[in-house]
């Protein structure tokens, strides 16, 4: 009736809400617990310092994430792979126990985890590059500024981009293990077993 209709409509709606609502406080969080972190290495420094050291401390910036990136392309290779042996196992153990329907719906399940595999990769690459390349900004204007004679440059105007996307490349990069299952999805039901009659 149009009743249950309705009210169904504005049950999915107010769900809506309190799962974007729950999606907008976890990032709201992140981003303060990120910024928490930043506040607190930057704080490590001294509010100015001369243009060289800032200059090494960014390359090392720099080296640091060419060592994640490269450590993150294994992991996440390391996990398609495991992903994509999963897929096949099941397929061979299922493929005389389900119907194709069955099968084709279980198997999707694997193309879904692997999307996000894919989104993971994505944003931790997009993160790392990030600080990488506001790093070489940084460089950039620090080396303009040694030249024109300044003794010292702030610690927070050159170091808190970097660091923000170093920390959030590296959290990014924890995530999987955290919130990518490695188990194989639960077993559908199998297809009626057919039997004979004597």
């Amino acid at each position: 009736t149009l009743y249950y209709s309705l009210r169904s409509k504005i049950f999915e709606w107010i769900f809506s809400i309190q799962k974007a609502g729950g999606y907008t406080a976890l990032i709201l969080f992140a981003i303060y617990f990120l910024l928490s972190i930043v506040n607190s290495i930057v704080q490590w420094f001294p509010q100015t310092m001369p243009p060289k050291t800032a200059f090494e401390i960014l390359r090392m910036i720099v080296e640091v994430n060419g060592v994640l990136i490269g450590f993150s392309g294994i992991i996440f290779a390391q996990l398609l792979w495991a992903l994509n042996s999963q897929q096949n196992i099941a397929y061979e153990n299922l493929l005389q126990e389900l119907n194709q329907d069955d099968l084709e719906t279980y198997l999707k399940k694997f193309d879904d985890r692997r999307r996000d595999l894919v989104v993971y990769v994505f944003f931790t690459s997009v993160l790392f590059l990030g600080s990488v390349i506001n790093s070489l900004r940084e460089m950039a204007i620090i080396s303009r500024a040694e030249f024109f004679g300044f003794e010292e440059v702030y610690t927070m105007s050159f170091l808190f981009w970097p660091i923000m996307l170093l920390i959030g490349g590296i959290i990014s990069l924890l995530f999987p293990f955290f919130g990518f299952s490695l188990t194989p999805p639960p077993p559908l039901n199998k297809k009626p077993e057919s039997f004979e009659t004597s």
